[in-house]
């Protein structure tokens, strides 16, 4: 049987952007040497049949991968690292909760970073190999960032943000991504960034001074 395309690490299959779904399987797929064991928990993954994606956040965010429409049990680990031998782990899980045999993690990606994400197969039986069709999908997590009373600079991320500006003379920037952006009360300036911006430059305009910026 041919192992997959993206059995050995050197050989990883490539995620880009923010949001991204690639498919594949670990039926064939082998162990490497120096490899670790994937999960977090060696009780549940004694057999490693993993396969390879790599992804170089092209900005700083908050990211969630899963593993959801896979066929099988899976297991989820997140890495940096150029070898297989010396990986340092970022993340990993087994199961999202006791219903849902999906992986999922979630974790603050830096800008330039290059992350190696391993897909296994889950050996909770300890009877079986689990293997078969693998969905792993990429997406940037929505935040919610508020201010204070003081005068805040607030700044969002490449993702959908929601920011809220309070009291105080804000400096609020979404960057880039939908944004929803609230000066609150004082003297703001709101820079929505690219993407589509929805603002609220204050609650009381006759007696607040606010600066909206457009989008660049």
């Amino acid at each position: 049987m041919a192992s997959p395309i993206n059995d050995n690490f050197a050989k990883s299959s490539v995620l880009t952007g923010f949001s991204d779904t690639d498919t594949g399987t670990n039926v064939g797929a082998t162990a490497e040497a120096g490899e670790p064991l994937h999960g977090g928990n060696p009780v549940f993954n004694t057999r490693i049949n993993s396969v390879w994606w790599s992804w170089t956040a092209p900005a700083s965010g908050n990211v969630t991968f899963d593993t959801l429409g896979s066929s099988f049990d899976t297991i989820l680990g997140v890495y940096t690292g150029s070898a297989v031998n010396s990986l340092t782990t970022v993340t990993s899980n087994d199961d999202i909760n006791s219903s849902t045999t999906a992986s999922k993690v979630t974790f603050s990606a830096v800008a330039g970073t290059t992350y190696r994400i391993a897909v296994d197969g889950s050996n909770e039986t300890l009877t079986k190999v689990e293997e078969g069709a693998i969905a792993l999908n990429l997406n940037l997590v929505d935040i919610t960032l508020n201010g204070t009373n003081q005068n805040d600079t607030l700044n969002g991320t490449s993702g959908k943000d929601t920011i809220r500006g309070l009291e105080g003379n804000d400096t609020i920037s979404g960057l880039a991504g939908d944004d929803l952006l609230f000066g609150g009360q004082g003297n703001d300036t709101l820079s929505g960034g690219s993407g589509v911006i929805t603002d609220e430059l204050g609650f009381q305009e006759d007696r607040y001074a606010q600066k909206l910026m457009a989008n660049t």
